[in-house]
């Protein structure tokens, strides 16, 4: 789990050390712009594919479900015109769509994935040009996006901790967070289980 005391420091280090090449800043602030259109967002970000497999040390899947419960609460409280969608899992982006409809937003150019393989494994498969560095643009810009949120309802992954660091980078925080944790899988063991932040 991390700690907010954990995600300060890891802001500052963010700040001191990490920036986007011009281009790259650029595109990603363009795409950004070009779905957000300025309106209050609440950012959702949810694993799937290969998160259902039970690898060692990983976060246990989230279900739609559980984080639509504080999506419908933060909806309920707040002035929030749309959804950002930021998943791997065309199945869950879907589960999402059918239940927020227009208010739901996602990048229409990502690679997603049907089944429980990594969407980076299938995509190296195809050996298309440019892919490798497509793949990583795609996360990196879902990551922008939930920094560009209001509020933020999420599954415990990397993507959004890395959304969460770079916030506290430009020392913003979300009018609202919500993540989700189901445990990490232990070898053996039931899934050790942290507080949900």
């Amino acid at each position: 789990d991390i700690t907010d005391e954990h995600l300060e420091r890891l802001g500052k280090i963010y700040k001191k050390y990490f920036k986007l090449n011009n281009q790259t800043e650029k595109s990603i602030n363009e795409d950004i712009q070009t779905l957000f259109k300025n309106k209050p967002t609440l950012g959702v970000n949810i694993r799937g594919t290969d998160f259902n497999r039970g690898y060692d040390g990983h976060p246990v899947a989230v279900k739609a479900e559980q984080l639509m419960v504080h999506i419908d609460e933060i909806l309920e409280k707040r002035n929030i015109e749309q959804i950002f969608i930021a998943t791997d899992d065309q199945r869950l982006l879907e589960e999402f769509v059918e239940r927020y409809g227009d208010k739901a937003l996602y990048f229409k150019d990502v690679r997603r994935e049907t089944s429980d393989e990594p969407v980076m494994h299938v995509n190296y498969l195809e050996n298309e040009d440019g892919i490798k560095y497509r793949g990583g643009y795609e996360c990196l810009r879902d990551v922008y996006a939930l920094v560009a949120c209001d509020s933020l309802v999420a599954g415990f992954s990397g993507v959004e901790a890395m959304a969460q660091i770079i916030k506290k980078s430009k020392a913003e925080s979300y009018n609202e967070r919500k993540i989700v944790s189901n445990g990490v899988y232990v070898h053996g063991k039931d899934p050790m289980v942290h507080p949900n932040r």
